[in-house]
């Protein structure tokens, strides 16, 4: 098996590349005093749905709640694994209010550099 490497997203060069778009879409939203269920979210979704070719999409607050709907609608909870990256900012960590709430144990993965 040969190992592949994926280089972690540069976001300074994706900021600079994007930058005047990013700034127009928060001024704009900043502008109206919406910050959640916003035109530009029902957008987001509405692209989102069409490019996966399916009927609905939801857009969350956080990956930690997208994380916590996937594994609800698994039926993941008491006495199951999941086996998850060590490397993320530890939303399905022991201590999680995630793995805390559906308890379940989470399973580091072996991570090779």
């Amino acid at each position: 098996m040969s190992d592949i490497k994926v280089p972690f997203i540069d976001l300074q060069q994706r900021y600079q590349e994007e930058k005047e778009e990013l700034l127009a879409c928060v001024e704009r939203v900043l502008e109206s005093g919406h910050l959640v269920m916003t035109p530009e979210l029902g957008a987001l979704e509405e692209k989102v749905a069409a490019y996966a070719g399916i009927k609905h999409c939801i857009g969350l607050n956080s990956g930690t709640d997208a994380l916590m709907m996937a594994l609800m609608a698994l039926g993941i909870g008491r006495g199951d694994e999941v086996i998850t990256s060590p490397i993320s900012l530890l939303p399905l960590s022991v201590r999680s209010p995630i793995s805390a709430q559906r308890r379940f144990s989470p399973m580091f993965g072996r991570i090779r550099t």
